[in-house]
């Protein structure tokens, strides 16, 4: 039995979960659902999909009259409104076992954190039973377990001040020591770096051995949006790209169109936090370039919309046609799939600050090979006269050369922090260990015991 008693001394009751069918077999109904803490009953499939406000019914306020409740399960059961609703949930349930939803990449995600969340609760179940049938007290294993579940605050204010208030106070309450700290880790938000008045700092202020140490790959992602965003060219390049994904994605007959002429890789939305999905975007296009051009051809000849369809047009009678487009697919594909590879590597759980700053110095050296080789060289560089240059010249000088100059500086900026860490604490790793001779031992300690003490 469920639910707490009413005047009467009725309640929800669990055998309502099962009907029994004319030949006696038991059925499970599946779409029955109580709430404890309402204490009302539910149809999942009607409460999902319904169109309007039923009063008194099953799918909008729930249902509590256990006196009736036999009879309104059976009649709802059968009405045209639940058995509508169930057919667009198993269709809903089918197209998502497929994958063949359009956000099939969040989709993915969702289902892998449900299962870990799962996961998570099977072990919570496994060490509660563990512990009871070993007569162990398990009162502070489940708080200290519950409290790590909780990994969101509610933040009011997200000024430097606030942000490190709620953090100072958080880790209070869960009994850690700020003295304790060897180091903090963030993204490059301005408010959470700041050298002055960023939380890091604020910290720093308490502890002066809680070195910061900014995000590896939030870094790279900055970088990326550095070569971006700091150029016209290349804001138009990637607006271009999520312009022909939004085309798509904004009707579902546009995508069928897209899905049956695009069958190799998928364009994706691109997302300024994730830069991945900017390789995957421009690698579907640069292997599939004349299938997206079909695609969007095929949109100006059955698309309605004649703003759609004059967009699709320019796009695949102009901008795809157009030379400077194609090389810089080829060159933003070269460097986005390069830095992705470092991305992953930066992610790997054996990935040490002193690798970090090996794969960051590839990483500049892989741009800075690509300048020596694309760097124009001139008979007399001290010329005053103006040079002029030809349309190849022009675009590797000025877009080319641009990306790469750029990637470079801003590596060399955004993990400056970590060459400084490798230079403490650098001798300390195994490999490097090994070949340090007594008396740079002592200086390197020297150095250490300097940079950690009170």
């Amino acid at each position: 039995m469920y639910g707490p008693y009413d005047k009467f001394c009725r309640r929800f009751s669990a055998a309502l979960y099962t009907r029994t069918l004319s030949n006696l077999e038991k059925c499970d109904r599946e779409w029955l659902v109580y709430s404890k803490e309402l204490d009302r009953v539910f149809c999942f499939y009607c409460k999902a999909f319904r169109k309007g406000i039923s009063k008194g019914k099953l799918d909008c306020e729930g249902y509590a009259d256990w006196h009736h409740i036999t009879t309104r399960v059976k009649e709802h059961e059968i009405s045209l409104d639940h058995l509508t609703n169930r057919s667009k949930w198993f269709d809903m349930h089918k197209i998502l076992n497929l994958n063949e939803i359009i956000d099939k990449v969040q989709y993915k995600q969702f289902k892998k954190e449900r299962d870990y969340w799962k996961q998570f609760l099977l072990r919570i179940i496994v060490v509660v039973k563990f512990l009871a049938k070993h007569n162990l007290h398990f009162v502070d294993p489940m708080k200290s377990c519950i409290k790590r579940l909780k990994g969101f605050w509610n933040v009011d204010d997200t000024s430097e001040k606030g942000l490190f208030d709620i953090t100072l106070e958080e880790l209070k309450s869960l009994s850690l020591e700020i003295d304790d700290m060897c180091g903090q880790c963030y993204d490059n938000g301005a408010n959470m770096k700041g050298k002055h008045q960023g939380v890091q700092k604020r910290f720093l202020d308490i502890n002066p051995r809680a070195f910061y140490t900014p995000c590896g790959c939030h870094s790279l992602n900055l970088t990326l949006c550095d070569m971006a965003n700091k150029y016209v060219k290349g804001k138009n390049f990637f607006g271009l790209i999520q312009c022909i994904y939004t085309i798509f994605a904004n009707s579902t007959k546009r995508w069928e169109i897209l899905k049956d002429n695009v069958k190799a890789w998928r364009l994706n939305s691109l997302c300024q936090t994730r830069w991945e999905s900017h390789v995957e975007s421009v690698k579907a296009i640069k292997l599939q370039l004349m299938d997206v051009r079909e695609a969007l051809l095929q949109v100006r000849d059955k698309d309605n919309d004649v703003a759609v369809a004059s967009e699709a047009t320019s796009l695949a009678k102009k901008e795809l046609c157009d030379f400077e487009l194609s090389v810089s697919i080829v060159i933003w594909y070269e460097v986005l799939n390069h830095v992705n590879i470092v991305s992953k590597k930066l992610q790997s759980k054996d990935m040490h600050p002193d690798n970090v700053i090996t794969e960051i110095n590839k990483l500049i050296g892989y741009f800075k090979d690509y300048r020596e080789t694309g760097k124009k060289r001139f008979d007399d560089s001290s010329s005053s006269e103006e040079v002029s240059f030809t349309p190849k010249e022009n675009f590797r000088v000025n877009y080319f050369l641009y990306i790469v100059n750029q990637a470079i500086s801003s590596l060399e900026t955004r993990f400056e922090q970590f060459k400084e860490y490798g230079k403490v604490f650098g001798f300390l790793f195994p490999h490097n260990l090994r070949g340090i001779e007594d008396k740079d031992l002592k200086s390197y300690y020297h150095c250490l015991e300097k940079k950690t003490q009170v």
